[in-house]
C-alpha cells in the first residue's frame, strides 16, 4: 500500500489512507464510515428527497471519490429506504492506481466492509480509459436502477465536457477533496461556479472544510451556506445551497 499510502485506522473501527504526497488523511480520525453516513447522507437531506414526489431521479456529484465511502454510503442509503427514484452518482478522481484497486474489492482498507459494499463495487465495467460505470439494481424494488460512474481524469476537464455531466441536473453535490491548502484550484471561486452551473435549483453541497476561504468562495460564486454541528470530533461542517437570485446567464 506503499504507492497509495499508509493504513489508517479511524475511531468508529474503519480504515483510511494517508496520502503519500499530501501527507494528508482522506478522512478524519472521528471515522471514515461515520463521516460518510452522518455529513453526506443525515445532514444533506437525501433520506427525504430519496422518498418525496418531487422527481423520478437523484443525481450526486461525488468530487473525489477517493476510497469509495461518501459514495458507498448514499448507494446503501437508497437501497435502504423504499423509493421509486433511480440513482445516477457521478464521481470524480484523477488516480486510476487508485480507483483500479477499490473497484477491485480487495483493498487493504475494505477489510471490514459489508459485504454489500463490495458488492456494489464489483459491478463496474470499463467503458473506456477514461470512464467505468456500474449498475445496481436496488434490492427492494427491481425496477429502480443505480448508475455508479467514476471518471478518471482531471476534475476540471470532466466538469468542462457537458456531454458528461449536463446543466442544472445535479441534486447534490459531496465536495469532498482535499483541503484548500494541498489542493486550492478545487476550492476556490471559479471551481463553486462551476458546481453552480451544473447543480439543479434545489441542489445541496456538503463539504467537511468551514475555512474562511472556502465561505468567501462560496459567496462570490451563487451559494449560501450555514455552519452545521456535526456531534464528533471535529465541531462544524458545512451545507450550501444555490442562491435564489442565481441563474445560468453567461
Amino acid at each position: 500500500m506503499n504507492s497509495l499510502g499508509e493504513l489508517v485506522l479511524t475511531s468508529d473501527g474503519s480504515y483510511s489512507l494517508m496520502h503519500p504526497v499530501h501527507l494528508e488523511s482522506y478522512h478524519s480520525n472521528g471515522g471514515a464510515k461515520w463521516e460518510a453516513f452522518r455529513l453526506y447522507c443525515d445532514f444533506s437531506g437525501i433520506k427525504e428527497a430519496l422518498v418525496d414526489h418531487k422527481s423520478t431521479s437523484i443525481c450526486i456529484l461525488d468530487v473525489g471519490l477517493g476510497l469509495a465511502y461518501n459514495a458507498c454510503a448514499s448507494i446503501e442509503t437508497w437501497s435502504l429506504c423504499h423509493t421509486d427514484k433511480n440513482l445516477l452518482i457521478h464521481s470524480l478522481e484523477c488516480d486510476l492506481e487508485l480507483v483500479l484497486k477499490g473497484i477491485s474489492g480487495e483493498a487493504q482498507w475494505q477489510k471490514n466492509w459489508p459485504s454489500s459494499w463490495t458488492s456494489f463495487l464489483s459491478q463496474f465495467k470499463r467503458l473506456r480509459d477514461d470512464l467505468w460505470e456500474a449498475h445496481i439494481t436496488h434490492p427492494l424494488n427491481e425496477s429502480v436502477q443505480c448508475v455508479w460512474r467514476i471518471h478518471v481524469a482531471d476534475a476540471k476537464k470532466i466538469m468542462n465536457s457537458r456531454e458528461r455531466i449536463p446543466h442544472q441536473s445535479v441534486n447534490f453535490i459531496w465536495q469532498d477533496p482535499f483541503s484548500p491548502e494541498k489542493n486550492p484550484s478545487m476550492w476556490n471561486r471559479e471551481w463553486f461556479a462551476t458546481l453552480a452551473e451544473v447543480a439543479a435549483d434545489d441542489c445541496i453541497l456538503m463539504t467537511y472544510s468551514v475555512a474562511r476561504s472556502v465561505r468567501d468562495a462560496l459567496s462570490e460564486s451563487s451559494w449560501e451556506f450555514e455552519k452545521i454541528k456535526t456531534g464528533g470530533h471535529k465541531k462544524h461542517w458545512l451545507r450550501a445551497k444555490r442562491q435564489a437570485t442565481h441563474t445560468n446567464e453567461n
